[in-house]
């Protein structure tokens, strides 16, 4: 039994949907980044990966658009610049609406904050010098507008202040647009931003996209460069081993298979909106060095705490129906108290995180009926670990 479905595992599903819709449209993709390190590492998804990510040429941007929104099963979203004006960059967000995937600091831009891939553009770098300048700087202009904003940068506001700009003189699609047309040129310099990273460039390397081979990834074969040495020197500038073995950072994260993101922060008492305010106002606390609330990141650490509370009880909700509530009466009356004690695993170590982080139980009960279950069976709120 599980309380949530493996986070990869809906990783990798969204990339299968995204390989049939490339082999049935003729367009060439790559695995890119974390996720064609973990496929030629392991030969399947790190652990810790919690979004997919593939590159596609620049040219087929708007086939690749037309082909998804053709054919995307129910609960996906295509999220693009072309359609969104908050959106972040230049690629393509491919998203599992039925989930939640929302992460503490980066929030802004994208319509939906579910588990996605990343469908990013292999561009080529302009041969003029200045017009290629002006793109990358409204590309991290674009980027400067997504999430937290303490650490911005000199660069940083003054592309964010050029991207706003862009976008009152031409419409968000025509921006996106443009940037396609001008990257589409052949040209032996290419470059792609790895998810929401900095530009990787391959200078005179484009034939590593040449030939293609096909690489595991949790079962699944994909395409990969042929060349993954030279493809992986290139991503990382370093032996990518050592990369691969120092794992992924991320910002403190949300993240359920089983709940939708709306129907999570509608089931919520703050919806997102609400906590997203709450956010930027500890950090403007943080900013202005005001104790008002006591230490900001302990108020803003508690109100993140409640909140994945919340996100888990939900999760329980799911699993611990009334046919959940029988088998565990049935299973205790046979005398197998193991097999009782692993379907309550999961409800156990909810009552355990509330309690080491000082949460009120009663505040985020699962189900009224398995509390009296478990009273009725003697079995307390503690169960023996």
């Amino acid at each position: 039994m599980k309380i949530m479905g493996i986070v990869q595992d809906k990783i990798c599903h969204l990339l299968k949907e995204i390989k049939g819709i490339c082999e049935a449209e003729g367009i060439r993709y790559y695995l890119g980044g974390w996720t064609a390190l973990s496929a030629w590492c392991q030969g399947s998804c790190n652990e810790d990966m919690l979004l997919g990510h593939v590159m596609i040429h620049a040219e087929d941007a708007d086939r690749m658009i037309d082909a998804i929104e053709e054919r995307k099963p129910a609960n996906r979203s295509l999220d693009h610049l072309k359609k969104n004006p908050e959106f972040p960059g230049f690629f393509l967000r491919y998203t599992a609406e039925d989930t939640t995937a929302f992460e503490r600091y980066h929030y802004k831009g994208f319509l939906h904050q579910g588990i996605s891939v990343h469908i990013c553009f292999l561009a080529s770098v302009l041969e003029d010098s200045k017009q290629n300048s002006r793109y990358e700087l409204l590309e991290e202009g674009l980027l400067s507008r997504f999430g937290d904003d303490r650490f911005k940068t000199d660069r940083e506001k003054k592309a964010a202040e050029y991207a706003l700009t862009c976008l009152k003189e031409q419409s968000p699609m025509n921006v996106f647009d443009d940037w396609i047309k001008a990257h589409s040129v052949l040209s032996e310099n290419v470059f792609c931003r790895t998810k929401l990273k900095p530009r990787f460039s391959f200078e005179g390397e484009r034939k590593i996209f040449d030939k293609t081979r096909e690489c595991l990834l949790n079962g699944i074969l994909f395409s990969v460069p042929e060349d993954m040495e030279e493809f992986f020197k290139h991503l990382y500038q370093r032996h990518y081993k050592v990369v691969f073995d120092e794992g992924i950072q991320y910002p403190d994260m949300m993240i359920s298979t089983v709940v939708p993101y709306k129907e999570f922060f509608n089931s919520i008492d703050k919806d997102a909106h609400t906590l997203i305010l709450e956010n930027e106002k500890v950090r403007e606390i943080q900013r202005d060095g005001i104790a008002e609330y006591g230490p900001p990141k302990r108020y803003l650490d508690r109100v993140w705490t409640q909140v994945n509370a919340e996100q888990k009880r939900l999760s329980l909700q799911k699993i611990y129906d009334d046919v959940c509530l029988e088998r565990i009466r049935e299973v205790y009356a046979r005398g197998d108290y193991e097999e009782t004690y692993r379907i309550l695993k999961p409800w156990q170590e909810m009552n355990q995180y509330c309690k080491d982080n000082k949460l009120n139980r009663e505040d985020f009960i699962v189900n009224p009926k398995l509390d009296q279950l478990v009273e009725e069976l003697g079995l307390g709120f503690g169960l023996p670990s």
